[in-house]
């Protein structure tokens, strides 16, 4: 009798488990899919804005501004062109408008501003040779919708009076950490820059070759192409 309780009883609890038991089977949980966001790629091809060859070994700068024109410096990022010229910058996360600028060892100047807006976007970059700004600075720059250049002549009052200054810094810095364009004026004291907004207020500064002293210019909004001469220091 003994032996036949024992045996039921063994058999109760195979069948029925502990007192938790639902004889369900219970799913493994798994750990939550966590996407990370592959960003936006900005990519292009830097050239000769005279004769239209590829340039190899300009750096490109991303420069991101916030929406209060804030620039962003720990957003910066920068990509090298290879032989062809291009040059590809992915994985930026960044929203909204950022300035693109590029130049190699300080042989080349980039006198037309270049802004976008962040996407999977083509941006194409021009660098003006110094021997070349001459012919630049003659130049009609192409109508880009919101844009506007400014251009015309630096000069140097002194004993001998009013005298035109080669090799003069322009700088167009709207963010206050890094120029967005530049260049120099050629042998003539002539200069142009482009690609300049022109719904906003524009400071150009100018300085001689051997001078730390600026001299600076201020366009007004929505005045469109303008001939401006700057005396230096």
């Amino acid at each position: 009798m003994r032996m036949v309780m024992l045996l039921c009883l063994t058999l109760l609890v195979a069948a029925c488990g502990d007192e938790h038991s639902t004889g369900a089977v219970v799913a493994t949980p798994t750990a939550p899919t966590v996407t990370t966001p592959s960003g936006f790629t900005v990519s292009g091809v830097v050239t000769n804005a005279i004769s239209g060859r590829p340039i190899q070994g300009a750096t490109v700068w991303l420069l991101p501004v916030s929406a209060y024109g804030q620039f962003r410096p720990y957003d910066r990022t920068t990509s090298t062109s290879d032989a062809a010229g291009r040059y590809q910058i992915t994985g930026v996360l960044n929203s909204g408008r950022a300035w693109i600028t590029a130049g190699r060892n300080n042989d080349y100047s980039q006198p037309c501003a270049t802004s976008v807006t962040l996407g999977d976007v083509t941006v194409d970059l021009q660098l003006v040779a110094e021997s070349d700004l001459f012919l630049f600075n003659l130049r009609t720059p192409a109508a880009i919708a919101g844009t506007r250049s400014v251009s015309g002549a630096i000069y140097r009052v002194g004993a001998s009076g009013r005298q035109p200054v080669s090799n003069a810094y322009l700088l167009f810095d709207p963010i206050g950490d890094s120029p967005v364009a530049w260049s120099k004026s050629d042998g003539s004291g002539h200069y142009l820059l482009c690609g300049l907004p022109d719904a906003e207020r524009v400071v150009i500064s100018a300085a001689g070759p051997l001078s730390p002293a600026f001299s600076s210019i201020t366009l007004e909004p929505a005045r469109g192409n303008s001939n401006v001469d700057i005396d230096i220091p």
